[in-house]
């Protein structure tokens, strides 16, 4: 059953997966959090609907610099299955 295990993490790479979404997660939620009590970089505005476009370029930013995350962890497990063959 161990070995089962082992061979389901490694060929899925569950513990990978799951902390690159937590890592990509938390983020999020603080940023929600500051917009919706219009703390830390929204604590200038006057209501959530004039902090919305600060809020949505942030969010923004975070979901590509994610994406580029991604995109390059691909590339560098692509170069290293070439380089196992």
């Amino acid at each position: 059953m161990v070995a089962i295990s082992v061979a389901v993490e490694e060929f899925f790479h569950y513990g990978e997966r799951w902390c690159h979404y937590r890592s990509s997660v938390e983020p999020m939620k603080m940023e929600g959090w500051q917009f919706f009590q219009q703390s830390g970089s929204y604590h200038s505005y006057a209501s959530l609907s004039d902090a919305y476009p600060l809020f949505g370029a942030n969010v923004e930013e975070r979901m590509k610099h994610d994406l580029d995350a991604d995109i390059n962890e691909v590339a560098k497990e692509n170069e290293v299955d070439r380089d196992k063959q």
